[in-house]
């Protein structure tokens, strides 16, 4: 890894402004993932606190292939339903992996629904709004927000003064020459 060397003074000056400058990443990262965990779990309370609950057909709509790292490559399936509530038709769709596409494959599969009977536009399915609108899956996901953005920090903190830039080290006096 390439590593750039500097005066040890001024390496420490460094470390304290990263020190600094990550510790508000933390907090500008834990801030937002928290304002998404309380934000799902707003919407899904919102939603489950007076709710109606359909039974859709589910149907395969397509099959995306993604290339990753080292031509890895998986397969995404695109599934969509739609029902009618008020008069009007909502459709909504969902993404998943080739392995957890099981469930959904096949002749006559459905899925539970839930709207809100206040503005039938706000739906989603009934497992992920109730896994969302938990008080403990609220605190879990609290507890990873603060500790994934508190690692993040901390390596970027890390491999900026440890890897990246480097003290110099002192060179060695020369032994005078005996006589």
């Amino acid at each position: 890894m390439i590593s750039f060397k500097m005066k040890p003074e001024n390496h420490a000056i460094l470390s304290r402004w990263s020190k600094k400058f990550f510790f508000i990443v933390f907090v500008v990262a834990a801030g937002y993932l928290m304002f998404l965990g309380v934000d799902g779990y707003r919407q899904a309370s919102s939603i489950l606190g007076d709710h109606t609950v359909v039974t859709v057909p589910v149907e395969l709509v397509d099959i995306t292939e993604e290339r990753g790292r080292k031509g890895r490559t998986k397969l995404m399936y695109h599934f969509g339903y739609s029902f009618d509530a008020a008069g009007s038709t909502h459709e909504g769709a969902f993404t998943t992996s080739e392995s957890n596409a099981d469930p959904y494959m096949g002749e006559d599969v459905t899925l539970a629904i839930a709207y809100s009977n206040a503005d039938p536009s706000r739906f989603d399915r009934l497992e992920k709004l109730e896994g969302q609108a938990g008080l403990g899956s609220l605190a879990f996901r609290m507890l990873v927000a603060l500790l994934g953005a508190a690692f993040l920090a901390a390596v970027m903190h890390l491999l900026l003064v440890a890897k990246l830039i480097v003290p110099r080290q002192p060179a060695a006096p020369e032994a005078a020459p005996a006589a």
